[in-house]
């Protein structure tokens, strides 16, 4: 069952990144194009190979739709629907709670702050954050400290600076046909544990963006664009980067 569950998790991810995509109207064939090549580059792909607790590609991409719900929908809701979701991956794989938490508190404090001017945004986010990430912490530490019959288990075994992410892990491919030229070009991509390549694709469209950006500056609404639900999202993703590292 557990098994089966590893490699359901792959079209789960797709229906829910296409989900995602499409909440923020990307083209039909990008959207589904998209939804399938993402599900394929998750880092948990390669946990496949040993740490099956931490291979279930959605656990991301669910969460993320989660605050999106949380965000537009009915609070309460999707605020105890979230909760519960992260409980099940506390006991799942605490690595995979903590990592959905951290994404959770990034982006509502993120939320928060762009939006602290508009009434009741700073008392909503409050809300969330006692439900997505104080209570869910709170509720499996206890429920480990009730249960667990070991004496002095160690909070962190390897070191809590030990096989950290760092700028290879995701701009180094670790395979592909970029391999046969990466000793010409003396680099080396992080460890294992750390693997989260972006893709090459990702990279040079970036640099695009970045031009169109640089080119158009003087017309781009900026004040507007960083209030924005996704690029919210994208300021918590490089908080949750920056933890990782």
């Amino acid at each position: 069952m557990i098994i089966l569950l590893m490699l359901i998790s792959y079209p789960i991810s797709t229906v829910f990144i296409y989900k995602i995509l499409k909440h923020f109207k990307v083209n039909l064939l990008w959207t589904i194009c998209g939804a399938v090549a993402l599900t394929f580059m998750a880092p948990q792909v390669f946990r496949l190979t040993g740490h099956f607790s931490m291979s279930y590609v959605f656990a991301v991409p669910i969460m993320w739709y989660l605050l999106i719900k949380t965000s537009s929908g009915s609070a309460i809701k999707w605020n105890i629907i979230t909760s519960g979701y992260l409980m099940v991956f506390y006991f799942t794989h605490p690595y995979l709670g903590l990592i959905l938490t951290v994404f959770a508190l990034a982006y509502w404090l993120v939320d928060a702050w762009m939006n602290r001017k508009t009434k009741g945004t700073i008392k909503q986010a409050i809300i969330n954050i006692s439900f997505q990430v104080a209570l869910p912490i709170v509720a499996f530490q206890v429920l480990v400290a009730l249960n667990d019959p070991h004496v002095g288990r160690l909070n962190n075994p390897a070191g809590f600076f030990y096989m950290y992410a760092t700028l290879k892990s995701l701009l180094v491919a670790h395979h592909g046909p970029i391999l046969a030229i990466k000793p010409y070009l003396g680099l080396e991509c992080g460890n294992w544990e750390s693997w989260s390549y972006i893709g090459l694709g990702t990279m040079l469209y970036g640099l695009v963006i970045l031009g169109y950006v640089l080119k158009n500056r003087k017309i781009i609404a900026f004040k507007k664009q960083v209030k924005t639900p996704l690029f919210i999202f994208f300021i918590a993703s490089i908080i949750v980067l920056l933890f990782a590292m």
